[in-house]
C-alpha cells in the first residue's frame, strides 16, 4: 500500500488498493485517521514525523524512504549524533526505539566527541578492530554500558590513515606515482602536492573505490551486526561524521540487498548534498592533504556515488557479488532482505528458525 515519504511535507504518497481507475498516487495528511492506518504507516508517520522534529541530529532519515519495500522504522542513518539534545534522544531512543547504534568514524574522530554526550552516556560501547594477521574484525573486549537493556553503540572503522594511503598507492596512475616518487628526490613539498593533484582529480569516487577496496572485512562486519540487530528485533541507527561517504556506502549495500533499483540508490545518497560538511576520519588535517578541495569533498554529488556503484561492477561484478566476495554471502543479503522488507518481523524470524 505504502509507496514512500514526500520529504519537508506533511503528507504520506499512498497507493489506494481500491482504486480500479485514475491516478495510482494518492497524497493522504499525517494526521487523516492515525488510529485505523496500517502498522507500516503509522511507524512511516511516526519516523516522518520525528525526522522533522529532530533538530540536532543532521543529516537524519530512514532507509525506508529510500526504497518502499524496506519496513519503516528499522534502519536509519544521519551524521554523528553525539550533540543530540534530550529531546532528541528521546525521539531516537523511545519515539523510534532505537537500541542499536553504529558508529563508522576512526578512533581519531571519536576523539572530538563531547564527553558529555546524552545519547551515548545512555548507551554500551563496543569497539571492533581488525587482527592483521588475520584479516578478520573482532570485538574487542567486552560491551561496556550501562544494563544489557541500554542502547549499545558499535564502532566499526571504515576508513584509517593507512589503509587510504595504501590503497591510493594502487589507484593512482603508474605514471603520477613515479612522477611523485621521482620529485620526492628534490623535493618532498613538490611530491605532496603532485600526490594531492590526484587527489583533488580523484575526488569522492577515488575515495569511494579505495574504501570498497581496503575495508572489505569491516563493511562485512557492519552488515552482519545490522543483520543480527534485525533478528533481536533492536532497531539500527548507522552514521559516520557527514553522515554521507561511509553511511552513503552501506546505505548503497543494504539496498542493494533489498532488491533497490540503483537510480533510487543514487538519490537516497544525492539527498546528503544539502548538508556540506568533509569528513575523511581526520585524515583531511594531515599536513600531507593540506590544500585539499574541500569544496569536491563536502558535496554529494549523484556521479560520485553512481560512478562507486559502476566501480562494484566492473570490478566485483555488482553489489551483490561485492557483498559475497568480502563474506556476507547470498544466504545473508536474503536473509537482511526478509528481515527489512517482510512487514511482520516476528513472523520473519520464526519463519528463519523452522
Amino acid at each position: 500500500m505504502l509507496l514512500r515519504i514526500v520529504h519537508n511535507s506533511s503528507y504520506l504518497r499512498c497507493r489506494l488498493p481500491h482504486q480500479s481507475s485514475g491516478p495510482s498516487v494518492k497524497y493522504v495528511p499525517l494526521t487523516c485517521y492515525p488510529s485505523v492506518m496500517p502498522p507500516g504507516l503509522r511507524m512511516v508517520t511516526k519516523s516522518a514525523a520525528s525526522a522533522r522534529s529532530m533538530t540536532t541530529v543532521p543529516n537524519f532519515r530512514d532507509l525506508a524512504t529510500a526504497f518502499d519495500q524496506i519496513v519503516p522504522g528499522r534502519v536509519l542513518r544521519c551524521a554523528k549524533p553525539s550533540d543530540a539534545s534530550a529531546e532528541d534522544v528521546d525521539l531516537l531512543l523511545h519515539v523510534l526505539g532505537i537500541r542499536e547504534l553504529l558508529d563508522l568514524r576512526s578512533e581519531t574522530e571519536l576523539r572530538e566527541d563531547d564527553p558529555a554526550s546524552l545519547l551515548f552516556a545512555r548507551s554500551g560501547f563496543q569497539r571492533y578492530s581488525r587482527n592483521w594477521w588475520t584479516g578478520q574484525v573482532r570485538a574487542v573486549g567486552t560491551a561496556e554500558g550501562p544494563t544489557k537493556d541500554d542502547p549499545v553503540r558499535h564502532n566499526v572503522s571504515l576508513l584509517e590513515r593507512a589503509r587510504y594511503f595504501t590503497g591510493l598507492f594502487w589507484h593512482i596512475p603508474i605514471h603520477a606515482m613515479a612522477s611523485a616518487l621521482a620529485l620526492g628526490i628534490i623535493s618532498k613539498e613538490r611530491s605532496r602536492k603532485a600526490l594531492l593533484k590526484e587527489i583533488n582529480a580523484g575526488g569522492l569516487p577515488l575515495l569511494y573505490k579505495i574504501l570498497l577496496d581496503t575495508s572489505k572485512p569491516e563493511f562485512c562486519t557492519v552488515l552482519r551486526l545490522i543483520s543480527e540487530a534485525l533478528e533481536a528485533g533492536r532497531p539500527v541507527l548507522f552514521f559516520c561524521k557527514a553522515g554521507k561517504d561511509r553511511t552513503g556506502l552501506v546505505a548503497a549495500l543494504v539496498l542493494a540487498a533489498c532488491g533497490c533499483p540503483e537510480p533510487l540508490i543514487v538519490e537516497d545518497y544525492a539527498m546528503s548534498d544539502s548538508y556540506h560538511r568533509m569528513a575523511l576520519a581526520g585524515i583531511e588535517n594531515n599536513p600531507e592533504l593540506r590544500g585539499l578541495n574541500r569544496a569536491v569533498f563536502e558535496a554529494a554529488p549523484r556521479q560520485a556515488i553512481t560512478e562507486a556503484l559502476q566501480y562494484l561492477h566492473c570490478q566485483y561484478g555488482g553489489p551483490h557479488m561485492y557483498m559475497q566476495k568480502i563474506g556476507f554471502l547470498e544466504q545473508q543479503q536474503q536473509r537482511l532482505k526478509e528481515l527489512l522488507t517482510t512487514a511482520d518481523l516476528a513472523v520473519a524470524t520464526a519463519q528463519n528458525k523452522l
